[in-house]
């Protein structure tokens, strides 16, 4: 018959060596769970930020390709003629449409409307003079020979406006604005659609102010992988900020860090388990 004092010995040892193991596993999981998990942050920050720098670029390409159309047609309305007038409408259609052109005298006056019925809708709504006005103004102020892109406040609409403008220069003085009026949601659409469709959420700021897109505060588990990238178009100065959506994250394995812990510590458990019980029951030869 064994006495206490050696039962215990003999628990203790036996929890001992169950113990070693199975801190090991326990050690060797959590390095693993941390080099998976730095892995994964590192290539979902670098995907976000080659995706915020190509939604930002697409924005720029879109902004100078109209802003190029603008001056072509400042350049043939100081020529004189009439030409242009047909050159001005063709800008509201076909491929990277404006919602309106207007031609606008250095007092920021219309001159001319196409299509001449945009001043009855809300792209051109009079109510909205003033807002645009001043916009342009502050900015031509600033550089009054060199082509600008505005961002107009809250319409009456609700909406907000993109003026791409390019200075009429004659005898060296500017005598006005050729002025292609966008809508900013327009743009944003066609310009950040690949974006969406690669599985990415989209947001877009000037300054602290939301635009467009998701809000950050509801933009899920991935928000935390936002990148941003600046958009300068004097006067206007977007942040184009970028994460994956809940889905692309589930195609990046997300679950995979956490799922090596847990089978980490599963079998840090039953193999400790399991030589704990050994010790403790060992099996007697016959």
């Amino acid at each position: 018959m064994s006495c206490p004092a050696s039962r215990t010995s003999g628990e203790a040892g036996a929890f001992f060596v169950a113990f070693l193991p199975g801190a090991l596993i326990v050690v060797l999981t959590f390095a693993l769970f941390q080099l998976a998990f730095d892995r994964q942050q590192a290539t979902l920050n670098s995907l976000c930020e080659g995706e915020a720098g190509r939604a930002a670029e697409t924005l720029k390409r879109g902004l100078d390709a109209r802003l190029f159309r603008l001056e072509q047609l400042a350049t043939a309305v100081a020529a004189g003629g009439e030409a242009w007038r047909a050159d001005a409408l063709a800008l509201t259609t076909g491929r990277m449409p404006f919602r309106a052109v207007v031609e606008l005298d250095t007092t920021l006056a219309l001159r001319a409307v196409f299509p001449a019925e945009a001043r009855w809708l809300s792209s051109l709504d009079p109510r909205d003079d003033a807002s645009r006005a001043g916009a342009l103004n502050s900015a031509g102020a600033a550089t009054p020979r060199e082509a600008v892109t505005v961002l107009s406040e809250a319409l009456v609409s609700g909406e907000r406006q993109v003026l791409v403008c390019a200075p009429i220069i004659r005898a060296a003085r500017r005598t006005g604005w050729a002025v292609g009026v966008l809508r900013l949601n327009d743009l944003l659409d066609a310009s950040l659609a690949p974006n969406l469709r690669r599985g990415y959420s989209v947001a877009v700021y000037a300054g602290t102010a939301l635009l467009y897109g998701a809000n950050a505060r509801e933009g899920g588990s991935g928000v935390r992988f936002a990148q941003e990238a600046a958009v300068l178009r004097w006067p206007l100065l977007l942040r184009v900020r970028v994460w994956p959506a809940e889905e692309l994250m589930g195609r990046h394995g997300l679950w995979f860090p956490q799922a090596l812990l847990v089978m980490g510590m599963l079998l840090a458990f039953f193999v400790s388990l399991s030589l704990f019980l050994g010790r403790r029951h060992p099996t007697v030869a016959s």
